[in-house]
């Protein structure tokens, strides 16, 4: 079984999702306000990845998956930031 708590990490709120059995507890996720803010707007595609990679019998045993009311269009995805090339660096022998 699962259970939700608001944790700390670094003095900050952090949204956290624990498994709790009878032998031991375990964080299973755990994330701070962006990136909830993230899945949320982006709900629907969790959903299809969900819906995509596990059969509707395990799926169906453990969630009840919510059909989204409003259809909405896909998402921009962000062009990747360039990295800049790290420079060579001459290291001098010791003598």
């Amino acid at each position: 079984m699962t259970e939700v708590r608001i944790d700390k990490f670094k003095g900050t709120d952090i949204f956290a999702v624990w498994e709790t059995d009878k032998d031991a507890e375990y964080p299973i996720i755990s994330f701070g306000l962006k990136k909830a803010k993230a899945l949320v707007d982006h709900y629907d595609e969790l959903l299809q990845f969900i819906r995509t990679h596990e059969t509707l019998s395990t799926t169906e045993a453990k969630i009840k998956i919510p059909t989204p009311k409003t259809k909405t269009s896909p998402k921009k995805v962000a062009t990747p930031k360039k990295v800049a090339t790290p420079k060579k660096v001459a290291i001098p022998k010791n003598n």
